[in-house]
């Protein structure tokens, strides 16, 4: 899947220093992923990855808006509230 590989990382090819990565994902991401629970939304996700000789930290941010259908109601959720971040 072509819309994938932008995210593709060779963890072995960085050196021990930070990396700051910015990336949208849209509905066309989440399409990608057949059974998901998310079919639309729009998220903005800053990534930085500190990697050392011993160990690699990753911190995600991620800030957004989703759209996805209740499984219990059969109404359209949304979420414009979607903010967090994850380490």
């Amino acid at each position: 899947m072509k819309i994938l590989d932008e995210f593709k990382l060779n963890l072995f090819s960085l050196d021990n220093k930070t990396y700051n990565f910015n990336y949208v994902l849209t509905d066309d991401f989440f399409s990608c992923f057949e059974y998901g629970m998310i079919d639309n939304g729009s998220f903005n996700v800053e990534v930085k990855l500190t990697r050392s000789e011993r160990l690699i930290e990753v911190i995600f941010h991620i800030k957004g808006i989703i759209k996805m259908e209740c499984d219990k109601t059969c109404l359209l959720y949304t979420s414009d509230a979607a903010d967090d971040s994850l380490r």
